[in-house]
């Protein structure tokens, strides 16, 4: 697709940081407009979406009775988040914690930063990785491990030292084992890099493909991450058949499907971090497959109405659902497996979008605006239901061998599956995330109910909407969001929701949860009403305890905690976020 850069450089060249003006708006809308004349649309559809922008613009001018508008912190919204503490900016600990607080580590979105953690260390093989939890054990330290650090809350902190698994990443090789064709990989191994490897010699991990390329194998293990599929596992952490452990003793052991206790397997297969170091996993492959995916656009109702969402993913071998309240309309991609080549090109660019950078600032602006005026929140909304429209989330090589959209497309089934950030400034915007797993006999009731609540309390979802996917449900695992039991029938379809919000730069703490609090409503809501489960990388202390006090797990939560009592009496691997999740050491915490 040809951008005119002649016209973006004339939008850069005119915005400063600073209050949010009228004109600002307009060049919003301008900028999207040129995108639009400029893609790969049908003249028909071109016209369709012009008038749907011209629609938006006719609202927009009779908000723009004032040439210039309150945004307290507009000109951080810019700039927090970038990683340096702009002090010339006004950046400050108070006002941008991400930019100008310092720690060992910090989560992949700068919104966890982990002060009180001492030394990291990157351990090249199991025996170095021993020789630490021993010194560890000696010296009465803590310890965490950590990959990429894509978890947004304490999960990845600790008091003691910190074992990080990037030198841990190697990919070992195919081999059979207990009756399984599998794959052994180390912990520090990305998601990425295996299904490339796997792919080479024409495997896969089917539907275990989380929708981030980046995460590490062991990331996703520990923490039940997902990918999208309505009638199979997208759990990695199915897949799992054996892994090599430091023990909290210092001793190395080798569990597996067939030679270890069962509670103890299944505790392992989603570990929280919490059970001990693992140096080697062997994940169940399949044959690779290709997939073609197919986006469409609906109406909301059809959550709800006529089959619900359930006649959504029917005949999908892999889904996503991107529900856009305010605008009351959700983009469908539906993956069916096929037997047909892949396209040049073919991928997934969900995340991976490359916007001009003068509409970064401009969305950055605008949200930061739009947290105390909910209409800006819409009308971004309403141009990011367009722009998925005019750009859907897949790409193809053209014939000139550039990059172009597409609305159907076949691929390699890893590449459809997951995207990466195209650029750091693409990673600058400051986001939160509540993301929960609903059983089948809750999916429609509660996407109804979450309609009235974002529609009694004015909530749009401009970044990528509510994102919807599924997954089979199994007895694989004591704690995947998926694990059967209560109201997770065996063999059923689960949804995952997950909301992304903006977090406004300049607010202190307690404003901050003031700000927050009509999404923890929303998520209070769903785990109270709708049997919800909490994604364990992904949500706030609150939702634990709720989950919890509820009784979503039954009693699997009560079985990881004798596993914990076994594997580590004395909470080598303790940490504030086990604590928050009830759980306890033995030999003190």
């Amino acid at each position: 697709m040809y951008i005119n850069f002649f016209l973006i450089f004339f939008l850069i060249s005119t915005i400063q940081a600073g209050p949010i003006t009228s004109e600002d708006f307009y060049k919003f809308v301008e900028g999207h407009k040129t995108i639009l004349e400029e893609s790969d649309l049908k003249e028909s559809e071109k016209k369709e979406i012009s008038q749907k922008i011209s629609n938006l613009q006719s609202k927009l001018d009779k908000r723009m009775e004032n040439d210039m508008f309150s945004c307290p912190f507009c000109h951080l919204a810019t700039s927090c988040g970038n990683r340096t503490c702009d002090q010339n900016e006004g950046e400050n600990e108070r006002n941008c914690f991400e930019d100008c607080s310092n720690g060992p580590y910090r989560s992949y979105n700068g919104q966890t930063i982990c002060k009180q953690a001492q030394e990291v260390f990157s351990p090249k093989n199991e025996i170095e990785v021993q020789n630490l939890i021993k010194k560890a054990i000696k010296d009465g330290k803590k310890v965490k491990v950590i990959g990429r650090k894509h978890s947004d809350n304490g999960g990845i902190c600790t008091d003691g030292i910190t074992i990080a698994t990037d030198k841990l990443n190697k990919i070992f090789g195919v081999e059979n084992f207990e009756g399984s064709e599998t794959v052994k990989v180390g912990p520090g191994a990305t998601m990425f890099e295996v299904n490339q490897w796997l792919h080479k010699i024409n495997r896969s991990v089917g539907f275990g493909v989380p929708s981030y390329r980046s995460v590490t194998v062991g990331g996703v293990i520990a923490n039940a991450v997902h990918g999208s599929s309505p009638y199979d596992t997208s759990i990695l952490s199915s897949l799992l058949v054996s892994a090599k452990m430091v023990m909290a003793n210092g001793e190395i052991k080798e569990f597996s499907q067939q030679n270890s206790p069962e509670d103890i397997f299944k505790a392992i297969k989603v570990n929280l971090g919490l059970l001990g170091v693992i140096t080697e996993f062997r994940l169940k492959i399949r044959p690779q497959f290709n997939m073609e995916v197919k986006t469409t656009y609906l109406e909301e109702e059809n959550l709800w109405e006529n089959g619900g969402v359930q006649k959504l993913y029917k005949g999908c071998d892999w889904i996503h659902l991107h529900w856009f309240p305010m605008v009351q309309e959700v983009m469908r991609s539906c993956g069916k497996v096929v037997k047909r080549p892949a396209m040049k090109g073919a991928t997934n660019k969900l995340i991976g979008e490359n916007a001009p950078e003068f509409l970064m600032t401009l969305t950055k602006m605008i949200l930061q605006y739009g947290s105390t005026n909910s209409w800006a929140l819409t009308f971004l909304e309403n141009f990011r239901w367009l722009a998925y429209q005019i750009n859907p989330p897949f790409e193809v090589a053209g014939e000139d061998g550039k990059p172009e959209s597409a609305h159907s497309l076949v691929g390699n089934s890893h590449m459809l599956q997951a995207s990466e950030y195209a650029s750091f400034e693409s990673r600058t915007i400051r986001t939160r995330d509540f993301e929960l797993a609903f059983p089948s006999s809750q999916m429609v009731p509660a996407l109804k109910a979450s309609q009235k609540y974002f529609e009694d309390n004015e909530i749009s979802i401009p970044l990528t909407g509510l994102f919807i996917r599924f997954s089979k449900v199994d007895d694989e695992t004591l704690l995947s969001l998926t694990a059967s039991g209560g109201e997770f029938k065996l063999g059923s379809t689960a949804m995952y929701t997950e909301l992304t919000y903006f977090k406004p730069a300049g607010l202190n703490p307690s404003e901050m949860e003031v700000y927050e609090s009509v999404y923890a409503n929303w998520a209070k809501l769903m785990i109270s009403k709708y049997h919800a489960r909490v994604h364990w990388a992904k949500n706030k202390p609150f939702a634990f305890s709720l989950e919890r006090n509820i009784g979503s797990f039954q009693d699997k939560w009560d079985r990881f905690q004798k596993v914990i009592d076994e594997l580590d009496p004395k909470g080598i691997f303790s940490n504030d976020f086990g604590r928050s999740l009830g759980f306890t050491w033995k030999g003190g915490n």
